[in-house]
């Protein structure tokens, strides 16, 4: 029996001593819980808040979005009404120059005076008695003149000085 009053001392003692390290254990697990507790507080208003902030940047990049793709929308939509003016503008300068094409295809010459009542016949006598009249001015001998004569159609628009200087080459 003197063991176990030993031993019931011993257990007095440790226990008294775990009590007392116990309460200290739950004295620090208790303020330190209260810590934790504040921490957590704390941290669950930051958590709010910014979810909150999330949700409203969310909503505005929606909205941002939707104002963009409506911009982009018009701007495509002016830009395929442009290019149809643009188109419409080509299609008809195309068909302004196939018209004018074909007016010019059957259009006269500016040098065609037949429809002015003009007579060609005439255009070739006035040109012979042009070309004499010019030869005799320049005193060129009749050999020269003849040469001159046969080459009219080729002086037709030639100056005086131009006319002494084929006669001359000939």
């Amino acid at each position: 029996m003197a063991n176990t009053t030993l031993e019931d001392k011993d257990d007095e003692e440790v226990t008294f001593n775990n009590l007392k390290y116990l309460q200290v254990s739950y004295q620090e697990l208790l303020s330190n819980s209260l810590t934790l507790s504040l921490g957590y507080k704390e941290l669950k208003i930051k958590f709010l808040k910014l979810s909150k902030e999330f949700k409203s940047l969310e909503k505005e990049n929606k909205e941002q979005t939707n104002d963009l793709s409506k911009v982009n929308t018009l701007e495509v939509n002016e830009l395929q009404k442009e290019v149809i003016d643009l188109r419409q503008s080509l299609y008809k300068f195309v068909n302004g120059v196939e018209n004018l094409n074909k007016f010019l295809k059957y259009s006269k010459s500016p040098h065609d005076k037949s429809s002015l009542g003009f007579v060609k016949e005439k255009e070739i006598r006035t040109n012979q008695i042009f070309v004499a009249q010019i030869i005799e001015s320049l005193d060129v001998d009749p050999m020269t003149a003849e040469s001159v004569q046969k080459d009219r159609p080729n002086l037709q628009g030639l100056t005086q000085k131009d006319l002494r200087k084929f006669v001359y080459l000939k």
